[in-house]
């Protein structure tokens, strides 16, 4: 994000000068630190959301109400965050309050766009047919190590 950022009109790089290195706090109020705070936060929750399903879960992530709950209220409180923060909000994380509001929209929507994609990807190509695709491939390769080997305990061991 912070790429796409530089390349906007209203980017201001952060320039230390040499001088000023000894003088640094450990944390800087700039674009930099703000843009990667404002995005990390949203993959967390996409990852949770769109890697559930599978094994040893076995069931939609809809069907865990104390999950999605959790889900839907951090994706909110980011939200809220990236979208209207307060000054309070601006002050206790260092942000920078110079970030315009369209490029805050456009962070949001590409925050949708990975959890489109990651879940649909899971969704579709893990569990759909992708998933038989690569069901059907193991179980080539799985027949050809039984010819392999004599052992049949090893192979149950191996493959069960």
């Amino acid at each position: 994000m912070n790429v796409y950022a530089e390349r906007t009109s209203w980017f201001e790089p952060l320039i230390v000068e040499e001088s000023d290195v000894d003088e640094l706090t450990d944390t800087v109020v700039c674009y930099e630190n703000s843009v990667t705070f404002l995005f990390a936060n949203f993959p967390y929750v996409v990852a949770a959301v769109a890697f559930n399903t599978g094994k040893p879960f076995r069931k939609y992530f809809w069907t865990n109400y104390p999950f999605v709950l959790v889900a839907l209220v951090t994706w909110l409180l980011n939200s809220l965050l990236l979208l209207i923060p307060s000054a309070a909000d601006i002050e206790i994380m260092e942000l920078d309050a110079r970030l315009p509001q369209e490029f805050r929209w456009e962070l949001w929507g590409f925050a949708w766009f990975l959890l489109v994609i990651c879940w649909g990807f899971e969704h579709f190509f893990i569990e759909g047919a992708g998933a038989d695709w690569a069901l059907e491939k193991w179980k080539k390769f799985r027949h050809k190590g039984e010819r392999l080997n004599d052992d049949k305990e090893f192979d149950l061991v191996l493959y069960s």
